[in-house]
């Protein structure tokens, strides 16, 4: 092998390092965040299981297929307050992409990137939990699971 070719074969490997350095160490802090901006940009977006502050609203994508009914968000399922019906057209198909905000410990608030459509939630009671999902009381009481959750 040349010196050239070697000289090659060295700059190569030393920008693929590079680039995978840096894609690690950037990866490792930030990817979430710039998956989290997806779309919408400027709001930032949280898992489930962690915790919202209180009037931050995050990057949120809202379940709509069965109508709005629950939402997963900061730690606990919510209840739609009134419930929404089915509309693709005020909604969009299956999903909306809004904003998720925590009022305070007993309110959250969704605001849908089509327009003016907002949604209050309040928290699923505990015992309307059947095992970590949103359930109903049948015509006889029984706890049943929520399907569209």
């Amino acid at each position: 092998m040349s010196w050239s070719s070697k000289a090659l074969a060295a700059a190569t490997a030393l920008i693929l390092c590079v680039g995978l350095i840096a894609t690690f160490a950037v990866g490792s802090t930030t990817t979430r965040n710039l998956a989290a901006h997806w779309p919408g940009g400027e709001h930032p977006r949280i898992a489930w299981d962690e915790t919202a502050r209180s009037g931050t609203p995050y990057r949120f994508e809202l379940s709509t297929h069965c109508g709005v009914n629950y939402a997963r968000f900061s730690h606990r399922w919510w209840e739609a307050t009134p419930p929404a019906p089915e509309d693709r057209e005020k909604w969009g198909f299956n999903f909306s992409w809004g904003t998720m905000t925590l009022v305070d410990d007993e309110r959250a608030t969704f605001t849908s990137d089509k327009g003016n459509n907002m949604v209050n939630f309040v928290p699923v009671p505990r015992d309307m939990l059947l095992g970590d999902r949103p359930a109903r009381r049948d015509v006889t009481g029984d706890l049943v699971a929520y399907s569209c959750a």
